[in-house]
């Protein structure tokens, strides 16, 4: 998860306990940009956080399949829209690393 840009932890990932929430705190009356990875897409929106009050955002985890780690996701690059798992559109219009390296990346 990322707070304006910068990382701040990963769902799991010590200390963060394996229970698919995460908390974190930010500076409030003013907007952040908050961008979260599900393991298979990015959800990312500018969200007002008004001091002391406590939010709680809800992701709609991606279709893994059951019984899918979320932390190592099974991504079908056939159906896949764009460059899952970071990958970044090439020149050559193929996805450059992230889940699907050399899938065509054209349904953007």
């Amino acid at each position: 998860m990322k707070v304006d840009g910068v990382l701040i932890g990963t769902e799991g990932v010590a200390p963060d306990k394996a229970d698919n929430k995460f908390s974190f705190k930010v500076k409030g009356d003013i907007g952040h940009e908050i961008d979260i990875w599900d393991g298979m897409f990015n959800y990312k929106k500018n969200i007002y956080f008004k001091k002391g009050e406590s939010k709680t955002i809800y992701v709609n985890k991606a279709s893994l399949g059951p019984g899918t780690d979320p932390h190592n996701p099974t991504v079908d690059c056939d159906t896949a829209m764009g460059c899952p798992g970071g990958g970044t559109c090439g020149g050559d219009n193929t996805c450059q690393g992230g889940l699907c390296p050399g899938k065509l990346c054209s349904n953007f």
